[in-house]
């Protein structure tokens, strides 16, 4: 697919220069760092929140936490059990659903265990800002309920003992874009605080890791989070970091510790299983005689997953569908995407085309959908457009799904058209590639690379950088390690010029190219 290019000539201004000034960062994007974070009692419900699960430490009553089973919802999990243990509690639990025997959200099996193990206190991570009805039933039972959550806001807020989500309209706090482990960090630093206990410095590491996992925008206090972790990442004693460093190599680079968070999070997200439990969160909380064996375990389910996502790249590059109508729904009536890859499909999608692509799969009588899009187009905004097709919604801006009846998927596609029709012009606008810096050959250094950690990590809203190489040829290409894009067969006499980024030192994406002779 071509796009169009957007670029600014800046000529006496080397890379790092040229990004600065494209991108026209402001000077509290560099200032602003973990020392200086907001009091995280701005945030909602957080005092009230803190005190109840003190109380319940105090009491020795019984704690259940209530973690989703992605890598930010295990970081949570661990990073809340562990100083739960570090308080002195020694009746608290966790439960993990699985997304693929179980819907988003509290379920009924786990209001069932809730009753039958007399819980007193349950607290949720990453998870239950839309679960209203389910709130109910644990209140019916006896239950407390503390939500940490990050995601949008129903219309319905469950009605809990404490509900602490950045995204309420009434929460003071400043940012309202932190992953889930980020709101259960600020809920760790003020019972840290009240009681006067240290929480383990490690904590900022493993938050660092379920907030690039869940891919929430990279600036502010995300950002200030992830650089307080990455520049002190050999400080951290943690037992877990050591044991995982056994598999792989990690150099004092920002790519080189970026490239083992992403290590880590394929790890974490190949740990689901039923009855509450998780492989990944097992792994963490572990004795250190354990964890290499369960390491090992979830790496065999990582190297399965790698097969697995190898063979469906080579199905959606034969994917038949018509871009230009401005999205993308695929229902797989053949099975041929595993449940646990529509997600990844979706993004494939999304990214290559620029459009809204949704991936639909059966599951428990159902159907479930994972959704992602890119830049300029609101999905929770679409699936509320039509919420009378969906059994239930939620998600992010970017990234979301829903549950859907059979009967319902011809009236949810006609819906979901109509809405995509009134928002063309939107999608359209991203079928551009804006470049931050034209560079020559001989700028891909190290010197380079080492000047790009100073707007380090990339991630959302501060994206890997894209380049522009003016009179690439196949000489040069054979300096550098470059992913051609499948279209662009190089002639040895042929002259172009190519845009690509780099998302790990200057092994080279290519994104698109103009053949100049």
């Amino acid at each position: 697919m071509k796009f169009k290019w957007e670029f600014k000539e800046r000529s006496g201004r080397n890379v790092i220069q040229q990004i600065i000034e494209n991108r026209e960062y402001s000077k509290s994007f560099f200032e602003y760092n973990f020392a200086n974070l907001p009091n995280p009692l701005l945030m909602k419900d957080i005092d009230k929140a803190a005190d109840r699960i003190i109380e319940a430490v105090r009491n020795k009553e019984s704690i259940v936490i209530l973690g989703h089973d992605d890598p930010d919802g295990i970081t949570s999990t661990y990073i809340l059990f562990d100083f739960l243990e570090k308080l002195g509690s020694q009746n608290h639990y966790y439960y993990i659903p699985n997304r693929y025997t179980d819907h988003h959200g509290i379920q009924q099996n786990f209001i069932d265990k809730a009753q039958k193990e007399n819980y007193d206190l349950v607290i949720t991570v990453d998870i239950g800002i839309s679960s209203h009805d389910e709130v109910e039933k644990l209140k019916e039972i006896g239950c407390d309920i503390i939500i940490t959550d990050h995601h949008l806001i129903p219309e319905k807020i469950p009605q809990a003992f404490a509900v602490v989500d950045p995204k309420q309209s009434d929460c003071q706090y400043p940012f309202d874009m932190l992953a889930g482990v980020g709101v259960t960090f600020l809920l760790v630093q003020v019972i840290s605080q009240k009681l006067s206990v240290p929480y383990d410095k490690s904590y900022i590491l493993w938050t660092a890791i379920g907030t690039i996992a869940d891919k929430v925008p990279l600036i502010s206090v995300n950002r200030a989070i992830c650089r307080e972790a990455i520049e002190n990442w050999f400080d951290y004693e943690d037992a877990n970091l050591m044991q995982l460093r056994k598999k792989t190599i990690v150099t004092n680079t920002f790519f080189s510790k970026k490239y083992f968070i992403l290590y880590v999070t394929r790890i974490l997200s190949n740990g689901r299983m039923d009855g509450g439990e998780n492989k990944g969160l097992q792994i963490l909380l572990a004795s250190i005689f354990d964890k290499q064996k369960l390491i090992s375990s979830l790496l065999e389910e990582k190297h399965k997953f790698e097969s697995q996502m190898f063979k469906i790249k080579e199905f959606l590059k034969y994917l038949q569908f018509d871009s230009s109508q401005g999205f993308l729904i695929f229902v797989d009536k053949q099975d041929k995407i595993p449940l646990s890859l529509l997600g990844m499909c979706a993004t494939i999608i999304s990214l290559q085309y620029k459009i809204p692509a949704l991936f639909i799969h059966k599951k428990n009588g159902s159907l479930v959908c994972e959704a992602r899009c890119t830049i300029g187009f609101n999905l929770v905004e679409a699936f509320e457009y039509c919420k009378n097709d969906l059994v239930q919604f939620g998600g992010h801006v970017q990234a979301a799904g829903f549950v859907i009846e059979n009967n319902k998927v011809d009236s949810f596609k006609k819906h979901f058209k109509e809405y995509v029709s009134s928002h063309l012009q939107e999608i359209r606008n991203q079928h551009k590639l804006i470049i931050d810096a034209i560079v020559k050959p001989e700028d891909l250094n190290d010197t380079t690379i080492h000047e790009l950690e100073l707007i380090q990590p990339f991630g959302q809203k501060n994206p890997a950088p894209i380049f522009l190489m003016k009179n690439f040829t196949v000489e040069i290409g054979k300096e550098f390690r470059i992913n051609y894009s499948d279209s662009f067969n190089p002639k040895p006499d042929g002259k172009y010029d190519i845009v690509f980024n780099s998302k790990n030192g200057f092994s080279l994406n290519m994104l698109d190219y103009r053949k100049l002779t």
